[in-house]
């Protein structure tokens, strides 16, 4: 699935201007129809902020997260100068955000940009697949739990509807 994240990753808070937030989306639905060749299909607010009157605006599914791993506090640019053994504490902390309180229908935010994120997926993956968890995209996601994603909605997680 791709999404549109904001262009500049601005912060989009009460104060910034329907412009100025029409800019941020639209730009970059047109930069990821130019090298994607289709538009995105959900949104995601830059640092999780969510504004009720840019959230009308989008005219996307809003996708936030269940669980934070905070990786980006624990990147290697960030602790530059820590031991093999401090990170490797980092990276056992980092799984254990997300091994400790994962459930059905969780979205998990992670930051693929860091290479210690790298890291924690190669283990986090195999330890989930065999919790019996099925990483999938937002659309089997939804599909699987019987949901249409609504434009302007904001999902933290998908459980199916009772």
């Amino acid at each position: 699935d791709i999404g549109n994240h904001s262009f500049n990753h601005r912060q989009m808070n009460p104060s910034m201007s329907d412009a100025a937030i029409s800019k941020e989306i639209n730009t970059c639905n047109d930069a990821v129809i130019a090298a994607a060749g289709a538009p995105p299909s959900f949104f995601r607010f830059p640092y999780g902020f969510k504004n009720e009157r840019a959230a009308n605006m989008v005219g996307m599914p809003i996708i936030a997260w269940s669980i934070d791993t905070v990786d980006w506090s624990v990147s290697d640019t960030r602790k530059k100068n820590r031991s093999p053994q401090e990170r490797e504490a980092d990276i056992q902390t980092t799984l254990n955000r997300v091994l400790n309180h994962v459930q059905d229908g969780d979205i998990v935010l992670m930051h693929d940009v860091h290479s210690i994120t790298v890291d924690v997926c190669e283990r986090l993956i195999p330890e989930l697949t065999a919790r019996g968890y099925r990483l999938v995209t937002l659309h089997e996601l939804f599909a699987a739990k019987g949901i249409t994603p609504e434009n302007g909605k904001i999902y933290r997680r998908v459980v199916a509807e009772q």
